[in-house]
């Protein structure tokens, strides 16, 4: 697979209270906890196409950041699947949207924040 453009690799930054967590605990917001209370190596989630590979997500963040010359040491990705929305009167309304995430760890002192 070639290089696609990185802003259809990338969808969006992927917000939510544990993807808040792991950005905090990178940038020294974790005082006072007992595990993980800082990470030298920021992480940070995307929401990505559903046949992005990890080389293929980092070369598209590298290239999205390439003002911030950010390097990216790690790329974990996750399956997210559909979920049932919710019951009304017995009957199921349907399911929500499965998609991919990349939980990205770039190099101590790189950070796109």
């Amino acid at each position: 697979m070639g290089m696609k453009d990185p802003y259809d690799v990338i969808k969006r930054h992927y917000v939510t209270e544990k993807a808040k967590t792991l950005e905090s605990l990178s940038l020294g917001g974790g005082e006072g906890r007992k595990k993980g209370s800082f990470c030298r190596h920021p992480k940070y989630t995307f929401v990505v196409a559903s046949d992005a590979t990890k080389p293929l997500i980092a070369q598209a963040l590298e290239s999205i950041y390439a003002d911030k010359k950010v390097k990216v040491k790690s790329v974990n990705t996750v399956c997210v699947k559909p979920q049932p929305s919710r019951m009304f009167r017995g009957k199921r309304r349907g399911k929500t949207a499965g998609f991919k995430k990349a939980i990205v760890t770039f190099y101590e002192g790189h950070s796109i924040a």
